[in-house]
C-alpha cells in the first residue's frame, strides 16, 4: 500500500491477567560486598515473551535469567561499603513492584560486625529492656546475636539496616555492669563493647546541706541506698527541680502568723533560699 517502515524494532511484552512482574522475596539476604554472588529472587511473572531480563540491584541494573523453577538469578556487583539495597526484576523495562522481604544486604564478611553506642545505656533489674544497638557491616544473618556479657550471654538480635540492629536485654536479679557486643554467626564478635547498666531505682535519705547561696555553687551531699556508676562515671547525676518560685515580701507576711508581727529579712532570706533549692 506503499507505505514504508523504518528500521528500529521495539519489543512488546504480554501478561495473563494479574501475572505481571511481581517480586515477593530475595534469597540469600545478606552476601559478601565484594560482588559475583549468585541471589534469587521469587515472585510471578517473570516468564513473560520477550528476552529482556534484568535484576535491578539498588538503581544498578544487571543480566538476569530464569531458572527451571521459574525464579530469576542475577550475579551481584561489588560495593566499597555494607549497604542494603532494594532488588527488582524488570521484564522488557517493566519492573516488579517491590516487596519489603526483597531487599539484599552487601556486608563484608570477612570482618565482624562493629558497635559504636548502645542506646539506652541502663535498664531496670528484674524488667531488662529493648536495646538499640548502632555500628556498621551488619547483616541479617540467621545467627544474628548480642552478647551481654559472660553471665547473662547471648540474645537474638533484629536486623534493622547495616547500621544498627536491636536486641533485648533480659531481666536480671541484681545491680550489674556488662558489655555489650554483637556476632554474625556466633564465632566472631565485635571489638568496642559499650557498657549496659541494670539498676535498681536509687533511694535517697538524706542531703547536707539543705540549702545554699542563690549566687553560688554549693556541694551537696546526698545519702540513700542503690547508688552506682559505670566505670566511666559519665551517667550518674543528681536532677534539682522543678524550680520553686520565690514568694514576695507582701506573699511573706500574708503567710505569717499573726503572734509574729515581725519578720526579719535574715529569716525571710533563708526561707527563700532554702524554698529555691
Amino acid at each position: 500500500g506503499g507505505k514504508s517502515w523504518g528500521p528500529s524494532t521495539a519489543s512488546f511484552s504480554w501478561w495473563a491477567d494479574g501475572e505481571a512482574p511481581r517480586c515477593d522475596s530475595v534469597s540469600p539476604k545478606a552476601v559478601h560486598l565484594g560482588g559475583g554472588e549468585v541471589v534469587r529472587v521469587r515472585g510471578k511473572g517473570f516468564a513473560a515473551i520477550g528476552d529482556e531480563l534484568q535484576c535491578v540491584l539498588g538503581g544498578v541494573a544487571v543480566p538476569a535469567a530464569l531458572n527451571a523453577e521459574g525464579d530469576v538469578e542475577c550475579v551481584t556487583p561489588s560495593s566499597p561499603v555494607p549497604t542494603s539495597l532494594s532488588v527488582f526484576v524488570r521484564v522488557h523495562g517493566v519492573a516488579c513492584a517491590e516487596a519489603i522481604e526483597a531487599r539484599l544486604t552487601l556486608y563484608d564478611v570477612l570482618s565482624p560486625p562493629e558497635v559504636y553506642s548502645l542506646s539506652p545505656a541502663f535498664v531496670k533489674v528484674d524488667e531488662g529492656g529493648e536495646l538499640r544497638v548502632r555500628g556498621s557491616n551488619f547483616a541479617p544473618m540467621p545467627r544474628l546475636a548480642c552478647s551481654l556479657g559472660a553471665d547473662i550471654g547471648q540474645v537474638p538480635a533484629i536486623f534493622i539496616s547495616t547500621e544498627e540492629v536491636r536486641c533485648v536485654a533480659p531481666a536480671w536479679p541484681s545491680n550489674a555492669i556488662v558489655p555489650v557486643r554483637v556476632t554474625h554467626d556466633g564465632s566472631a564478635w565485635s571489638g568496642f563493647a559499650p557498657e549496659l547498666a541494670y539498676y535498681r531505682p536509687p533511694k535517697l535519705s538524706a542531703l547536707s546541706p539543705v540549702g545554699g547561696d542563690l549566687l553560688k555553687e554549693t556541694l551537696v551531699l546526698v545519702r540513700g541506698s542503690n547508688f552506682f556508676s559505670e566505670r566511666n562515671g559519665d551517667n550518674v547525676y543528681c536532677a534539682l527541680g522543678p524550680k520553686l518560685r520565690a514568694p514576695s515580701l507582701e506573699e511573706l507576711r500574708a503567710t505569717t502568723p499573726t503572734s509574729a508581727s515581725v519578720v526579719s529579712s535574715t529569716s525571710a532570706a533563708l526561707g527563700v533560699r532554702r524554698r529555691l533549692v
